[in-house]
């Protein structure tokens, strides 16, 4: 049975034999049973994408350029970035902190490196 071509061609009062019925359920029942699987496997689908869209960009945050520089350079980098901070009662302007929040990598660098602060 081609179901488009039943709708079209069928007016009001369309009235199925119990056999047609049976086969119309029959169908709907598996129409509604792989839609259900195909969205199941969409989310996997969406599920592995995401995993490997974290995994290409951690991958690629190790390529940066700036990762190959060594901690010496960086330093003479940040202490030409880094004037003197400002603290008051009304604000903290402190490069050396913002600098120090950008990876664990600066953190560490930054906080044992006391001619900056």
């Amino acid at each position: 049975m081609n179901t488009l071509q039943t709708l079209r061609s069928s007016s009001y009062g369309y009235n199925p034999d119990p056999e047609e019925l049976s086969h119309i359920f029959q169908s709907l029942s598996r129409s509604q049973e792989d839609l259900q699987s195909l969205e199941m496997q969409i989310l996997h689908l969406q599920s592995q994408r995401e995993q490997l869209q974290t995994r290409v960009h951690h991958l690629n945050s190790l390529l940066a350029p700036i990762r190959r520089l060594p901690p010496e350079l960086l330093l003479k980098i940040f202490r030409i970035c880094c004037p003197a901070s400002i603290i008051s009662i009304d604000c903290v302007d402190s490069p050396v902190l913002v600098i120090s929040q950008v990876c664990t990598g600066w953190r560490d660098l930054v906080h044992n490196t006391p001619i900056l602060w």
